[in-house]
């Protein structure tokens, strides 16, 4: 009877410890599965926030471009693309010698006058609404380098989350319509460093798909679309296109960057 008993108080114990076990793990599982599903959430909310922000400095960017666009003349614009024609024969190699780089510095600066003297042409209510516009690129451009940076700690979420964000905002693009990034890039955003793009269709690219140019790319732009990019890109650039910043520009980049400027 005593080994009896003793049977069923040890199988209890066993059933007993088990049971804590089961428990135990199942309460495991839950934890894991609340932060797992947490992690998903913040992500999901990551790559929304990103493709709205992309959405929204895209719009705000435009809306700036359409504006200045207007006060240009047939005759400006013709003189752009002949810049833009003249930018591609020089591009034609990839290693520019000191007389086509100097060539090339003109024909930019030329592009800046023409765009310098439409802004002159801004009414003191054009004026306004481009500062307004443009300090909101200012603050919509903080807040993507902030998202980024959050992501950023993680490199592989970072990745698939940038990823995602593209892949949705280029719906969204899709979805309300053509816009200059589908002008300059009807293959797709991710064929843009792939493809060989004319100074024109350069310059008429967003500002999200700017930011996906290659460094060998970005000698193409004109000042008015260097000062769009991220810091990330600002800090690949060479001395011809750094002299072309603006300010607010030039305080993004790094020791090494600005030393170029003041050599």
């Amino acid at each position: 009877m005593e080994i009896e008993s003793l049977k069923a108080q040890t199988s209890t114990e066993i059933l007993g410890s088990r049971s804590s076990d089961i428990k135990a793990t199942t309460a495991e599982d839950e934890v894991n599965q609340s932060q797992t599903l947490q992690s998903s959430n913040k992500q999901a909310v990551n790559v929304s926030s990103m493709a709205s922000l992309m959405q929204a400095l895209d719009a705000t960017s435009d809306s700036i471009d359409l504006i200045l666009e207007q006060k240009l003349t047939t005759k400006q614009s013709e003189a752009l693309s002949d810049i833009h024609n003249k930018l591609d024969a020089l591009f034609e190699n990839d290693n520019l010698s000191a007389t086509q780089e100097k060539s090339a510095t003109a024909l930019f600066e030329q592009a800046d006058n023409i765009y310098q003297s439409a802004t002159e042409k801004l009414t003191i209510s054009e004026h306004k609404q481009v500062d307004k516009l443009s300090e909101k690129m200012n603050q919509l451009t903080e807040q993507l380098s902030q998202l980024e940076q959050v992501s950023s700690e993680k490199p592989s979420t970072f990745s698939v989350q940038a990823g995602q964000a593209n892949e949705l905002f280029s719906g969204s693009v899709s979805a309300g319509g053509s816009n200059k990034t589908e002008q300059a890039n009807s293959g797709g955003s991710s064929s843009l460093a792939k493809k060989k793009l004319t100074v024109a269709e350069l310059n008429a690219l967003s500002v999200t798909e700017l930011n996906k140019l290659q460094p060998n790319q970005l000698k193409k732009l004109n000042a008015k679309q260097l000062n769009k990019l991220n810091a990330s890109l600002l800090n690949t650039l060479a001395l011809p296109q750094l002299k072309m910043l603006s300010g607010s520009n030039v305080e993004k980049l790094n020791q090494s960057q600005r030393d170029k400027l003041v050599s």
